[in-house]
């Protein structure tokens, strides 16, 4: 799925960027929200571990070796709509700390 998304603003930058369209998508790894947490709590009981040791086991593909904050997501949605991203269209912006796989 993600895959066609990226595809799809792919196309939708190409065929509408004529009429002043602009189509990215941002892509987030591990972001830190009440849900992601719950995740790590759930994972770690399953895996009999803490969730400090899960979290660290989880994250160790993120070059970063954490997880990013909701507000990270938002800064990068920023960009892409305010006047610094005028200029960015059909892109796939990872927000990922550096996780080697997405799109």
């Amino acid at each position: 799925m993600k895959h066609a998304l990226a595809a799809l603003s792919k196309t939708i930058a190409s065929e509408e960027g004529q009429h002043g369209i602009l189509c990215n998508t941002v892509c987030p790894g591990f972001i830190m929200t009440d849900m992601h947490m719950a995740a790590n709590r759930r994972l770690a009981a399953e895996a009999a571990l803490s969730v400090e040791a899960l979290q660290a086991r989880r994250y160790a593909t993120v070059a970063t070796r954490n997880a990013g904050q909701p507000e990270d997501v938002a800064a990068a949605v920023s960009y892409l709509a305010g006047p610094d991203g005028r200029y960015v269209t059909g892109t796939n912006l990872p927000v990922s700390g550096g996780v080697p796989y997405g799109i």
